[in-house]
């Protein structure tokens, strides 16, 4: 059998100090100095000016001059469109004529023979009342509805005898639970008294002696 045992690690004093702490704080602090001085020079050594110009400066773009609004006299179409309408009209007018003349035609239905109708040789067709498909679907309707109640009033029928046998069911249980929980308490038992002779002694009668007899009895001693 392999036993292990276990050394229970034990908390050993040393000295200590916040010297090197602060040490160590003073030098990060001095390198983060070092590096924003380090940065500033680098970036006052990249700033580069431009050179200034020699001679004489741009000149300014050309002023554009615009010209003076002019009024312009106002005019209206009202006369040419009156003119035009009246030319269209009178163009119409000319048109018309010659071109009802040319839809017209010469009266050819007066000098055809008059038109007589011929009899069909089949039979005159018999008109026949039609049937509606809402008498058949009402008959059917009402036929359906009929059926439908029939079997409602048997479940209805069927629901209430069985509502019936459950109520005497219910009442014949309860009966029969009242019945067995009467309490009927059962008949005294006779038994035969045997007499058995004791072996004891008989009793002697002997009167007590109270304290208030003796106290008695000695005053009349005395």
């Amino acid at each position: 059998m392999l036993c292990v045992y276990f050394t229970q690690n034990c908390t050993h004093p040393k000295p200590f100090s916040f010297e090197d702490r602060e040490l160590s704080l003073i030098k990060r602090k001095e390198e983060r100095v070092a590096k924003a001085e380090l940065h500033a020079k680098l970036l006052a050594n990249s700033f580069k000016a431009q050179p200034m110009r020699v001679g004489p400066p741009d000149s300014l773009p050309p002023r554009v001059v615009r010209s003076p609004v002019h009024p312009v006299p106002f005019h209206l179409y009202t006369e040419e469109r009156i003119a035009l309408h009246k030319s269209r009209r009178e163009a119409n007018t000319t048109i018309k004529p010659t071109v009802t003349r040319a839809r017209t035609k010469s009266p050819l239905v007066i000098h055809k023979p008059p038109f007589i109708p011929t009899l069909p040789e089949r039979s005159p067709v018999i008109a026949v009342s039609p049937e509606l498909a809402t008498t058949s679907r009402a008959a059917s309707r009402s036929k359906y509805d009929d059926e439908a109640q029939k079997r409602r009033d048997i479940l209805q029928q069927q629901l209430e005898l069985n509502r019936l046998k459950r109520m005497k069911d219910e009442a014949n249980e309860i009966r029969q639970i009242r019945k067995e929980s009467v309490h009927k308490p059962e008949p005294i038992r006779r038994y035969k008294t045997i007499r058995s002779p004791t072996r004891k002694p008989p009793t002697v009668p002997k009167s007590p002696m109270l304290s208030t007899l003796q106290k008695r009895a000695h005053e009349s001693v005395n």
